[in-house]
């Protein structure tokens, strides 16, 4: 028996006995699949109220929401994160790393972060962390690139230094492993050409910085500020090229908030998981 494809109204061959059981008829199984998708896809684009690419770029991008917790809206339960996986594959919606989802997962989630603090601070009470370094090593590790530890001190488990410039006297506050140079000598060894490159740069990341801004309704991320904002790479503006004018990829600070991250961080290779330390220290301050 001749029949049209439901999908794409090709002509095809069909056994009498198929056609009589069948509600609906395919050429093939690519057929079958695409027509369920555009279902499912209307079905879904109607359950959320406008389109639903645009939807789910929103909440997975926009939002940062996790695939969990999208499926928990879609669906009403979080176990079925793997179909919106699906969803963002099939729409060409680019999938975070496994490390950025990760991290994702302990954002502004403080009942998490208070829970986990408390079992490992339970476990580890009275016990010495065998991942600490003496400040001796320390101070000398960061004598070879000119600076004088002054103190270190523990916030949520992390370390931070005091540290000052042997050759400026700039002081500066540096995460543990930053090993970036001083900012203020850096700034002063840069040539005429160096300051050209820089300029060309900023006048690309104007209409970037203005779109990252009015996503954020004008107001630093951390604190709330609303006066000298600055849009903020984060994951990090020279090693990330595809990323760089893209609007997730920026989120807002003010000037005292963004100094402090790259205090702590330096400029060198920046990211999502530093940002969510970041994050945490200022909501504990």
């Amino acid at each position: 028996m001749i029949i049209n494809c439901e999908n794409c109204e090709v002509e095809t061959y069909k056994r009498p006995c198929h056609v009589k059981k069948n509600k609906n008829l395919f050429c093939g199984q690519e057929c079958h699949d695409d027509f369920r998708r555009k279902i499912q896809y209307a079905d879904l684009t109607e359950k959320v109220g406008m389109d639903f690419k645009e939807w789910l770029e929103k909440k997975y991008w926009g939002e940062e929401l996790s695939a969990r917790h999208i499926s928990k809206i879609l669906y009403g339960k979080s176990t079925n994160s793997p179909n919106v996986l699906t969803w963002l594959k099939k729409n060409n919606i680019p999938i975070r790393d496994r490390s950025d989802a990760v991290a994702l997962q302990w954002k502004d989630n403080y009942e998490r972060r208070e829970k986990q603090g408390e079992t490992f601070g339970e476990a580890l009470k009275g016990k010495a962390s065998p991942k600490r370094r003496d400040l001796k090593s320390i101070k000398t590790e960061y004598a070879a690139l000119n600076f004088t530890v002054t103190k270190r001190i523990f916030v949520n488990g992390y370390t931070y230094l005091y540290c000052e410039c042997k050759n400026c006297g700039y002081e500066v506050t540096k995460a543990l492993g930053n090993k970036n140079g001083c900012v203020q000598c850096s700034l002063k060894s840069r040539t005429f050409a160096d300051q050209t490159t820089v300029r060309a740069q900023r006048s690309k990341l104007r209409p970037w910085r203005k779109a990252v801004l009015e996503r954020d309704n004008y107001a630093c991320k951390t604190c709330g500020g609303k006066e000298d904002l600055v849009a903020h790479h984060i994951e990090c503006f020279a090693r990330n090229e595809a990323l760089r004018f893209e609007v997730y990829n920026g989120i807002t600070l003010c000037e005292s908030c963004h100094r402090e991250f790259h205090n702590y961080y330096g400029y060198g290779d920046n990211n999502l998981f530093q940002f969510s330390q970041f994050e945490q220290m200022k909501a504990s301050t």
